[in-house]
């Protein structure tokens, strides 16, 4: 009994990973196909895939805490690049240049 649920964990483990990894590459996507809707001008539409790509590291976030110690240092890393695309393509939707703090209104 003891080696199958073993094996359940070490199965639930795997799929984790898998679906935060395809989570990760779904963020991807939509960071690129917010870039090109902005630089096509479809403002909402970027502002769109923006309010997707935030949701989707949500979840990623929830989830990464239950990840081992050396997936979970990958996933962190491609987390945080996501992130950074994400903050970039949000000051590209406010006009302002990467990095830049908005002011408070």
């Amino acid at each position: 009994m003891n080696e199958e649920v073993e094996r359940l964990l070490r199965q639930t483990s795997q799929t984790r990973h898998q679906f935060l990894h395809v989570e990760i590459q779904t963020c991807l996507t939509g960071l690129q196909m917010g870039r090109f809707e902005l630089e096509a001008g479809n403002r909402d539409v970027a502002r769109r895939e923006v309010s997707m790509v935030e949701k989707g590291t949500q979840v990623i976030r929830r989830f990464l805490a239950d990840v081992p110690s050396p997936q979970k240092e990958e996933l962190t890393t491609q987390l945080e690049a996501v992130e950074e695309k994400l903050s970039e393509l949000k000051s590209s939707l406010d006009g302002r240049p990467p990095g830049e703090i908005p002011s408070v209104r």
